[in-house]
């Protein structure tokens, strides 16, 4: 059994993504610039306010709010900026899943899990992933009812936390059912997963390269993300979901906007769990609206890639390896 190792910085950006709210906030090298006079924008209340004046390139460190970036059409697709600014809009539909482009939803994991579990011990490794992926779905998520009337009466968490966490609560109720409160059996994902990895399966195989990195080459890494791409049935965006991970361990050299843009893709592929003019606002917010235009047209290639089965076409998005992690 692999002792797991702990998450690499990059992850642990996109885990916290999927925290309570979902919220996507990059921060651009080349932030958009306006001219001097700060153009007016709508508040909240309902007002209209001069925005931020514009600000210096975004620093290697602090948190400045960066210039605001123009807008023709005066708003961010509906989005208030200053909502932008703080993160405070999420561009993940709430209580789907805290795994986010790797949810199985609209998937019943508690179906998952019992439609595969007898194969899985019989040495199946196609079940075997998918136990593990029933199980991943909705490890942690053993809130409860009583816990969360707790928080609820508290006063302490925001009404659109209390909102998500009931919602995640109901979808995985059912398979704590089956399961249980014990800890162990929820961790058993990984020995799922391990085993079918070690059979061959390709898709426990791209999972197992985000999990120990450096127990895989780069160029393996990347041809399995693309295989497995290729092969997933539509709205299965699991492997393309891993390039947070290939980036962060792989590719010393990658450029922000790549992440980010990957980002807006899975946005795109994944609409029943993700809020696509929430993104698209954040891009116009952070980048300006050029750079949304660019990426939009990237994404779209991406997505004709994968749907004409293309392999050199998608091939040509994935940047090559230059770099190996350490095991710890």
């Amino acid at each position: 059994m692999r002792i797991r190792p702990g998450f690499v910085a990059l992850l642990m950006v996109m885990l916290a993504l999927a925290a309570t709210l979902g919220q996507l906030r990059p921060k651009p090298t080349n932030p958009a610039t306006t001219a001097d006079a700060a153009p007016e924008i709508e508040a909240s209340e309902g007002t209209r306010e001069a925005a931020p004046a514009p600000v210096a390139p975004y620093p290697e460190t602090g948190d400045q709010v960066p210039a605001e970036p123009a807008d023709p059409a005066g708003t961010y697709f509906g989005y208030n900026w200053r909502d932008l600014a703080a993160s405070r809009v999420s561009t993940i539909r709430p209580g789907i899943s805290p795994l986010r482009f790797q949810s199985i939803y609209p998937l019943a994991p508690e179906k998952i899990y019992a439609d595969n579990i007898e194969a899985a011990r019989a040495g199946d490794p196609q079940a075997q992933y998918q136990v593990a992926r029933a199980l991943d779905e909705c490890r942690g998520v053993t809130i409860g009812d009583q816990r969360i009337e707790s928080i609820e009466s508290s006063n302490a968490v925001p009404d659109v936390a209390i909102t998500q966490m009931k919602a995640r609560w109901e979808r995985c109720r059912p398979l704590h059912e089956i399961i249980g409160d014990d800890l162990r059996k929820w961790e058993t994902h990984f020995e799922w997963l391990e085993k079918s990895a070690d059979a061959g399966y390709l898709d426990a195989l791209v999972l197992m390269a985000s999990e120990y990195p450096a127990e895989f080459s780069g160029e393996t890494v990347r041809q399995n993300l693309i295989e497995g791409a290729l092969r997933a049935p539509a709205g299965d965006t699991t492997a393309l979901s891993t390039m947070v991970t290939y980036l962060a361990n792989f590719v010393e050299r990658y450029d922000e906007l790549e992440y980010t843009t990957w980002e807006f893709t899975l946005c795109q592929m994944r609409e029943d769990i993700c809020e696509v003019d929430a993104m698209r606002a954040y891009f116009v917010y952070w980048y300006g609206a050029e750079q949304l235009r660019l990426t939009e047209a990237t994404a779209a290639a991406i997505q004709a890639a994968l749907k004409n089965g293309d392999r050199e076409a998608l091939d040509a998005f994935i940047p090559a390896p230059d770099t190996q992690p350490q095991a710890e």
